[in-house]
């Protein structure tokens, strides 16, 4: 068993219209369960019974006028994870934040009726402003986020995208009218594919932002979070969404000129060269932003920081071509480059390390997407090679017990589910039962790899 406003004319039916529509919101948004301030983990939703969302409603929250939303997503259908990393940026600047608990990786299907669920809810409950809605979702989450605001094109100022940016199901369209705010943390093996959608929306000119975090694969802390948030408020400015802040926006830069300069002390030339750069375009008009385009046109001269940026280049390279592969051995070919590029050591050490680890996650995923299907052979040798590139990591281990288990090759099952209990993996319950494991009950070692797993 595997385990993404208009003006309104000043007459008399506008203004009849819009009493009516407030009237309605006021009776149908602002129930007393629902109480503003407070992070609410499970609403029920009433357009769609059987789905449920997170929320947070400000402290200031009335339904007699629009707010703008952030649709969240988390990979595991945990609503109430990114609700609670906003809620600070929400209260901040007014947000009503909501959080699905139903959209979670897997098949697309249901995770578009989740989505349409939150949707469709969220615009019969509460005032949303149709110009400053946004989509907001972290890895699985996050390419959720960018499908939900794709495919409600002109209703969506913006998708915040945390640790994986593209759509799964739909590329992202000249012209489409989003902002973009990307972060990434700088371990985590997303981010080349980071690095490339920002030369590509800076090409296209397409408004956008990438922050590199020091961090993992993981939820951005909430601190990044409200930069995100204060990115949109300052886009929605430049589009005449909000009146204009001279002074929240000479913040905005100074802050980023402080985090650039910090950045080159450190040595981190590119990403230094990066935050300057996206600086100086931004922030254009702003006293800070000419400083930063000069430093940011400086580095980008400087010879270590042109290296950084090949590797940078050659690395993308790969990593799409991951992406591309579609079996088993076109990913193995990719392998062996980055094996002999991890070999070498250094900075493109490093980074083949982290694109590895992309290939390690395509590979347990093909494999369980064979070992779903009943093609064990091939499911296990897709899922040793993934141990092979990631030999820490439990789940691989497991699932490729599983997979050799099925094609009787039980001796190597049996090594799988040791070095699996070994790296952590301790749900034995799972073990006791999984019937990819049958042929392996009567080994005498397995009742004691059971028994390690079982262990508190």
């Amino acid at each position: 068993m595997t385990t993404r406003v208009g003006v309104l004319r000043r007459d008399a039916f506008t203004w009849a219209l819009v009493a009516i529509c407030v009237l309605g919101w006021a009776r149908a948004a602002h129930p007393q369960d629902l109480k503003p301030g407070t992070v609410i983990p499970r609403v029920g939703c009433r357009t769609e019974k059987g789905f449920s969302f997170a929320l947070y409603l400000p402290s200031d929250y009335t339904p007699a006028r629009p707010w703008p939303v952030l649709f969240c997503f988390s990979p595991a259908g945990r609503g109430e994870d990114p609700v609670r990393l906003l809620q600070a940026a929400a209260e901040r600047y007014g947000y009503i934040v909501v959080g699905s608990n139903d959209s979670k990786n897997g098949p697309w299907g249901p995770l578009a009726k989740a989505q349409t669920a939150l949707w469709k809810e969220v615009h019969a409950r509460f005032p949303v402003d149709p110009a400053r809605s946004y989509a907001m979702g972290f890895s699985g989450g996050a390419r959720a986020a960018m499908s939900l605001a794709l495919r409600h094109r002109g209703e969506f100022a913006g998708v915040i995208s945390c640790g994986a940016f593209s759509a799964e199901d739909r590329v992202v369209p000249k012209s489409c009218g989003l902002a973009f705010y990307m972060l990434v943390g700088n371990e985590d093996f997303n981010t080349f594919e980071f690095a490339h959608y920002d030369q590509w929306l800076t090409k296209r000119k397409d408004p956008h932002w990438l922050e590199v975090f020091d961090g993992t694969h993981q939820w951005p802390a909430a601190p990044l979070l409200t930069q995100a948030v204060e990115f949109m408020q300052a886009e929605a400015m430049k589009r005449g969404q909000l009146s204009p802040d001279s002074v929240f926006l000479e913040r905005l830069a100074q802050e980023c000129l402080g985090w650039a300069k910090l950045l080159e002390e450190r040595g981190e030339l590119a990403r230094a060269y990066r935050e300057y750069r996206q600086g100086g375009e931004f922030f254009a008009g702003v006293p800070q932003a000419g400083g930063m385009a000069r430093e940011g046109a400086r580095l980008g001269k400087d010879q270590r920081t042109l290296e950084s940026l090949r590797l940078e280049g050659i690395f993308e390279e790969y990593d799409q071509r991951l992406t591309d592969a579609r079996d088993a051995r076109s990913i193995l070919i990719v392998l062996r480059d980055l094996e002999r590029f991890r070999a070498g050591g250094g900075e493109a050490g490093h980074a083949a390390e982290l694109v590895l680890r992309l290939a390690g996650l395509q590979l347990s995923e093909l494999g369980a997407g064979l070992l779903r299907q009943g093609r064990y052979r091939e499911a296990a040798f897709c899922l040793e090679s993934s141990v092979a590139v990631a030999p820490g990591n439990p789940v691989y281990a497991y699932n490729a017990a599983c997979a050799l288990a099925r094609s009787g090759q039980r001796e190597k099952a049996l090594e799988c589910l040791r070095r699996a209990v070994s790296n952590g993996f301790k749900d034995g319950a799972l073990m006791a039962r999984d019937p990819d494991l049958e042929s392996l009950r009567k080994e005498p070692s397995f009742a004691q790899i059971l028994a390690s797993a079982s262990a508190p």
